[in-house]
């Protein structure tokens, strides 16, 4: 089942809106569970909440609309668009572009994740399985993480791992 003009434009609207809160509140927030959702830094992984966060929000309205979507339907949206923005947001740091490009990459990809997510009724178990798997790491990762430190070799595991700049 196709979604109508409208149905898109309102969970695009609610998926900028929500992204666009998470940046203003970007310098507000430095403790606590909030981190988890607020990037803390300029890293690639950190503004790839801008897209995961917002995506699921609009996985709830969605569910909550009159149009019904099954949230297993955008389910792979949520995995493979956050890590489509660390990818392009990677890329456009190793251009030498630095922070410029990141808001208009951020735009396209969560309107490509909200237009063109494949469906994920097929195997829900599994998108269901990595996208708490991802909002886990987001969590884990704000508020322990130095726990992550041991893990990392310098340099080259924490530039694959896009967790540092």
């Amino acid at each position: 089942m196709k979604d109508s003009f409208s149905s898109f434009v309102l969970r695009d609207l609610i998926a900028l809106l929500s992204g666009l809160m998470l940046m203003l509140l970007h310098g507000t927030v430095e403790q606590g569970i909030l981190t988890a959702l607020v990037p803390q830094s300029a890293a690639p992984w950190e503004l790839s909440k801008l897209v995961f966060w917002p995506l699921a929000i609009c996985a709830a309205a969605g569910r909550l609309s009159r149009a019904h979507i099954p949230i297993s339907r955008v389910l792979p949206s949520l995995v493979l668009a956050p890590l489509g923005m660390v990818i392009l947001c990677r890329g456009a740091l190793a251009l030498g572009y630095g922070g410029r490009p990141y808001a208009a990459i951020w735009m396209a990809v969560l309107a490509a994740a909200l237009a063109f997510g494949p469906d994920g009724r097929r195997l829900s178990y599994a998108w269901t399985a990595l996208a708490v798997v991802l909002a886990g790491a987001y969590v884990l990762l704000a508020l322990q993480p130095s726990l992550w430190q041991p893990f990392l070799l310098p340099g080259l595991a924490a530039s694959v791992l896009f967790l540092a700049d």
